[in-house]
Parts: structure tokens; sequence; C-alpha cells
């Protein structure tokens, strides 16, 4: 995660002339948000203000409702 955060995505960005980019991270149970911000937090300033972090928690849950 930290690898594609801090070296893939920024060689992409550079190969098609890309400024913006989001970095999406989807957890199925694997990592806690926190680590992920803490990874993201790490990296330089200038990566941070080209690239936009998203956390979605993708652990499958219980429902909340129970349909009869």
């Amino acid at each position: 995660m930290k690898h594609g955060l801090s070296t893939q995505l920024p060689i992409y960005m550079k190969a098609n002339e890309i400024e913006k980019a989001c970095y999406l991270v989807i957890d199925v149970n694997h990592t806690t948000k926190s680590s992920v911000e803490r990874i993201y937090n790490e990296q330089k300033s200038d990566l941070k203000k080209n690239i936009k972090l998203y956390y979605v928690d993708g652990a499958i849950k219980k429902s909340a409702s129970k349909s009869s």
C-alpha cells in the first residue's frame, strides 16, 4: 500500500501528465483507517497536495435491519 501511494501512483501521474489523483483504499478487514492515514501522513507534502486519500470500510457486517 505504501509503495503504491508513494511510488507507483506518482509514476503513473507523471507518465500520463496528470496533476491531481486519488488513492482509494477499500479495507476488507486487513488494516485500520488509522494505519492508512499514518502511511498517507508520512508522505511528502507535495505528494499529499496532489493526491487525495479516500478510505472505505469494506468489511462485511451483519445487517442492522432484518427483513422478514
